[in-house]
């Protein structure tokens, strides 16, 4: 593939988190989604892909970012799978934190 092959390509990973009392201490659930974007590197992505290693240690940051972004304790962040997320939020109109 040509470089500039590259340029029209954009690579998205996003994680989604459930948040235990982001609203207080009312034991509700809040879930959230967030992506790093245009990932350029394909060793990067390969990396992140198909190393555990490098998977767990990108989920773990971006749980320590939204922990950061959103001012709560790293243990009340908790990753979830897609199919999670879509079960959860289907039906909120809210957007992403």
């Amino acid at each position: 593939m040509d470089a500039r092959s590259l340029d029209l390509i954009n690579v998205q990973l996003t994680c989604y988190f459930k948040i235990q009392d982001l609203l207080g201490d009312s034991g509700d659930f809040v879930y959230t989604s967030v992506a790093l974007n245009n990932i350029a590197s394909s060793e990067q992505l390969a990396r992140v892909l198909t190393d555990e290693s490098t998977c767990t240690g990108f989920v773990d940051f971006m749980r320590k970012r939204t922990a950061e972004d959103l001012h709560v304790p790293i243990d009340c962040i908790t990753p979830i799978t897609y199919e999670q997320y879509v079960e959860n939020t289907e039906d909120d109109d809210d957007e992403d934190y």
